[in-house]
């Protein structure tokens, strides 16, 4: 089975969709989309796997300082749900997402996931994370990107 791991509500996770079209269309269904249902509510599932949901509101207006326990707590979740479903490969949405899995990624799943990076996000903030983007980039099985320019 195989997740996808996304950071944010599903309407937010465009390239979301290119994935589930391809594993919809290949008539693949066992897989899951593992999402944090920030804006609360019912959502709309646009694809044939399950909607694994974090249903725990965040209010986005909020600084950082103030959402950190609530980003811990997604992390959390997420790390018990690999753990407890023991996916065969992952698909990872964006770098924050694949930050907060690091040492998953370059070990368990060396090789076995895909490393979605669209567009720099946090590596500014230090080298440190820098390096973990890099790392992570190296040991992913495949990694798209938004453009050739990008790379």
């Amino acid at each position: 089975m195989i997740a996808i791991i996304g950071f944010t509500d599903l309407h937010i996770m465009q390239y979301l969709f290119k994935y589930t079209n391809i594993l919809d269309d290949a008539g693949f269904e066992e897989y899951e989309v593992i999402f944090w249902n920030r804006a609360g509510g019912s959502y709309d599932k646009p694809f044939k796997g399950k909607a694994v949901a974090y249903d725990v509101p965040l209010n986005t207006y909020q600084p950082f300082w103030k959402k950190i326990w609530s980003f811990i707590r997604y992390v959390l979740f997420v790390r018990k749900q690999i753990r407890k479903k023991k996916y065969d490969k992952l698909i990872v949405l964006t770098t924050p997402t694949a930050v907060t899995l690091t040492d998953l990624l370059l070990g368990k799943y060396k090789d076995r996931f895909i490393f979605d990076y669209r567009d720099i996000s946090k590596e500014h903030i230090s080298k440190i994370y820098t390096a973990l983007v890099r790392a992570i980039a190296k040991k992913s099985n495949m990694m798209p990107i938004s453009s050739y320019g990008f790379l």
